[in-house]
Formats: structure tokens, sequence, C-alpha cells
């Protein structure tokens, strides 16, 4: 959809009309006098003066008509609504509050933290092929509330330049976008012309608002504004909102996260055409595939050349369709309540449920190669994941991916999936009381879906979790 290039211009201005008075009253010119009455002009220069003057009146009437209407004699015509806003922005932490870091240099963040009265230690890390000089890891986590005189540790990024960076992600244009994005240097490099857009995140390709504007127009955040059916968006102000705000971090420090946007696990093509890298805040062992992130392209010479914010996964802000209605059997409501909360929670969308002190992790019924079979932390997100360490952030295997990367709605019902062939430990296999499955099309109507198994007690606490992966 093209969108509408926020700002208009006044056609003419309390003090254009004033001028154009002054100029107008300035063009009369009054003859000499001739004495008596009878000294007149020639007729021919009569009539010219005549009209000259009637026309010089007519304007001062309609210039006076319109200071009128200005200074409000006279009603003037409604100004066009001022679109609202969906635009996110940099998150303002309260003074006492360890802030954000990504996109600061060691020597920018030393700075701010001092100012704010804390001591600060730095340690060098090593990281692949990582922009060096950026900051890293902090602790305590962004969020944090600390006295003057306090420690806070934060650790600088350098890269390991044995390490060959064939095919990986050039995170120093990453960087050089997020410090844009935050005010903390000036434009990156870009193309003549760039796309900016935004899409849902189930939908990447299908933008609901886009523009192409010449580079020149985009020289600061607030210059990548666009307007549609009276909604404004920012993917620039996106990108800092989500390297900022600390609500999906777990009271962790985030780090930037970038992967290519053909990489399969977060519903990629699977081509390589286009090039574009996702980007955004995450914690180390985090769930794969946010709600929301940036899609950035470059050209081969590594000017920009279109940017995305993807925004939400719900069905109404990307056109996915809502599960139909199903006959499924209903939890009775202790325990569908506290399905919900687990459905909400996995989303952002509200607090943890109850969980009991250990809770039993499958998946397809068997503990997994990259999990502990019983989690102690069960409350952090970070911990569902069923991959080895090795895999980190990319870890699709979760209940909690599998719940945020599609916001439709969830069904919750009492009882098996019927799709759902995987065995069960004989202590939960006989737990049927307990158990509540979420799906998204019934439990009879998996077609390939993942299936979410959660035995809840009769309190309402969750006590094992099985992630069903046909």
């Amino acid at each position: 959809m093209p969108a509408d290039r926020p700002g208009s211009s006044d056609p003419l201005s309390p003090e254009r009309a004033r001028d154009l008075l002054s100029q107008a009253g300035a063009t009369v010119e009054v003859a000499e006098s001739h004495g008596a009455a009878g000294d007149l002009p020639p007729r021919s220069e009569g009539i010219a003066a005549l009209v000259a003057i009637a026309a010089t009146v007519a304007l001062i009437a309609g210039l006076g008509f319109v200071l009128a209407n200005r200074s409000g004699d006279d009603p003037a015509p409604a100004d066009p609504p001022t679109p609202t806003t969906s635009e996110e922005s940099e998150y303002a932490y309260p003074a006492g509050q360890v802030p954000s870091l990504l996109g600061y240099t060691a020597k920018e963040a030393t700075r701010v933290l001092k100012q704010a009265g804390w001591r600060v230690e730095t340690r060098v890390v090593r990281r692949g092929c990582a922009f060096s000089g950026m900051v890293g890891w902090v602790s305590p986590a962004p969020g944090t509330r600390l006295e003057p005189g306090e420690t806070v540790r934060i650790d600088v990024i350098r890269n390991r330049r044995v390490i060959d960076c064939v095919g990986e992600v050039d995170w120093q244009q990453l960087y050089e976008l997020v410090r844009f994005a935050r005010g903390l240097e000036g434009v990156p490099a870009m193309a003549d012309e760039v796309e900016v857009a935004v899409a849902g995140a189930e939908a990447p390709q299908d933008p609901f608002v886009r523009d192409v504007v010449d580079s020149d127009d985009l020289e600061r955040p607030d210059d990548w504004s666009l307007c549609a059916d009276a909604v404004c968006y920012n993917p620039v102000h996106a990108l800092a909102g989500m390297v900022t705000d600390p609500s999906s971090w777990d009271s962790q420090s985030p780090l930037l996260v970038a992967e290519w946007a053909f990489d399969r696990v977060c519903g990629g093509s699977g081509s390589a055409a286009g090039g574009g890298v996702r980007l955004w805040a995450g914690v180390p062992g985090d769930v794969v595939c946010p709600a929301e992130w940036v899609e950035v392209t470059y050209d081969r010479v590594g000017r920009i050349t279109s940017l995305t914010a993807l925004i939400g996964a719900g069905g109404d802000a990307t056109g996915g369709d809502d599960a139909e209605p199903s006959d499924a059997a209903p939890a009775d409501p202790v325990r569908a309540g506290t399905a919900d909360t687990f459905v909400d929670w996995a989303r952002e969308e509200g607090p943890a449920p109850a969980f009991a002190d250990r809770v039993r992790f499958l998946v397809n019924g068997e503990p997994s190669f990259g999990a502990p079979a019983y989690l102690t932390e069960p409350e952090r997100r970070w911990a569902w994941t069923g991959c080895s360490g090795a895999s980190g952030v990319r870890c699709g295997i979760s209940p909690i991916t599998q719940l945020r990367k599609d916001g439709r709605e969830i069904i919750v019902s009492a009882g098996r999936a019927g799709c759902t062939v995987a065995g069960l430990p004989p202590e939960l296999e006989t737990a049927d009381a307990d158990l509540v499955s979420l799906t998204r099309g019934g439990p009879d109507d998996c077609d390939g879906e993942v299936v979410v198994e959660l035995w809840i007690d009769e309190a309402g606490e969750i006590y094992a979790v099985n992630l069903g992966m046909g």
C-alpha cells in the first residue's frame, strides 16, 4: 500500500497575506497635483489608472477576507484529522535504573554509567565475527535499580580475526543501523532510493504499508515515518524500541541477534535472493522467532536498499486465520485458566502461570537432548529450549517458540490430542485428569501442527509439559 508522507504546506499564511497587502499598496501610484480640477490627464491614461486602482482594491478586499478568516471572524475549514501512531520508540529508563547499552561503544557506555553515579568494570570478550568495541553483556541487567556507588559490569566485544567470516552477517553494518536508530551516529550508507515498509511478522513479504523514498529524505530517524489509513509507522523507531524495551528479556541482559532472512528456522523462504538480514534483541539461550524484528537489505557495496519492521504476530495484524470452532472437550475452569495464562505468557502478553518447583519437560514424550529433564526455573522463557547449547537463540524446539511464532487462536481442550502418537512416561500416561492440550485446529485436526501438552494439578500448577512435533 502506498504511504502518505507526513506533513503539508500552508497555501497562504497570515504573514504572507500581510506581505501581499503591503506590496499591493505599493503599486498604487498617486499622480502629482495639476492644480485646478480641469487640469486632468488624457482620457486613456485616466481609464488605465482607474482599472489599476479597482484591481488593487479588489486584491486588498480579497486578502482582507482571508485575514479575517484566519483571525477567527468566520469559521475556518476544519483541519484534516491528525493520524494516530503505532510507532514504537526508545524505552526511557527511570532514573536509577541500569539502561540498555545495545549499540553503545565501551567509552560511551562508561560515560553514561558514571554520570548516573555508578562504578564501571569492563572485561573483553571474544566473539567470532563480531564488530569490535561494542558493549555486549551488562550486569546487572537493564531495568535493575541501583544506588549511587554500586558497580555495573560490561563486556566489551572483540572479534576473533582467525575466524572465517564468509557467509556471516555484517555486524558492523547492523550496529551502524542500531546506532542511527538510537541517535548515536549519523545516517548509515544508503542507496539512492530506499524501500521503507511495515509488515506483520507472519507475512514479511506482504507489507501493509510501503513506500520508496529518496535517501536524501531519510537523514534522521524521524524521517522514516509512513502513514496509511490514519495510522503512522516508523521502522527506525521500532528498532530503537526493540533494543531498549526490557519487557521481553526476563530481567536478563540482552544481546543483538541477527540471522539471514532466508533461514528456514523462522519461516524464511530458503532462498538467498535479496540477502536480507533479520535483526532483534534477545537473551542468550532465548527462543528463536521473536514477535517483532527488523529486516534490512543491502546492495553489493553495503548500502541499505530496504528496511522493513515486522510488528506483532497476532492474526488481526497479519491476516492469519483464527482456528475453526471445535467440538473439543473443554478443560475444567482452573486448568483452562492456567493454560490460557501459559499461552499469554509465552507470547509476552501476560505474567507467568503457576509452576511447580520442578517442571518435567519432554519433546515427543521423551527428554530432549539439549534440555534438562526437569526445569527448576520454568518462569524463565530461555529455559524452554530443546537444543544443545551450541544452537543458542536459534533453537526452534521449544513450546514457547511454537506459541510465539504463530499468533492464531489456540484451542484449549481436555485430554490428549488425537494426532499425538508419541508415547509418554507411565506416570503421565495415567494422569488424564490433569492433561490439557493446546492446538490450533482442534484435538483431532492437527494437520502436521505442533501440539503443546500441559499437565496441571487441581490447584492450577503446571508440573509437566510435552512438545509434540509430529
